[in-house]
């Protein structure tokens, strides 16, 4: 999984298809590009193209049950903390975030 397909499982859900042009806007790249990816999720069992019925031509992406379920997943992945956070105190992760909102807040120490 790329961070492209991961980008395009978070596009995309189970009820409502995206047009492709929709995704290659959302995404900031050209078509060709969007129909890459989601030629990869689809090869993948990911996602899926639907026609709808006021227009045949118009394909709209999907995700499938699997899709959704990764979807899920990875969201879930994205927000634990990584491993080296774990064993830090309060106290040091309190620590970390105040330096953290410093270089944030003060672009001048952004080198």
């Amino acid at each position: 999984m790329t961070p492209n397909d991961a980008r395009g499982l978070s596009s995309l859900d189970l009820q409502n298809g995206r047009s492709m042009r929709s995704l290659a806007q959302a995404w900031s790249c050209d078509a060709s590009n969007a129909t890459f990816i989601v030629d990869r999720l689809e090869r993948m069992g990911l996602a899926e193209r639907r026609t709808i019925p006021e227009d045949r031509r118009v394909k709209l992406v999907a995700l499938t049950r699997k899709g959704l379920k990764l979807r899920s997943e990875l969201l879930e992945q994205f927000y634990d903390a990584p491993g080296e956070f774990r064993g830090l105190s309060t106290s040091q992760l309190e620590t970390l975030h105040r330096i953290l909102c410093q270089i944030i807040n003060e672009p001048e120490l952004q080198s």
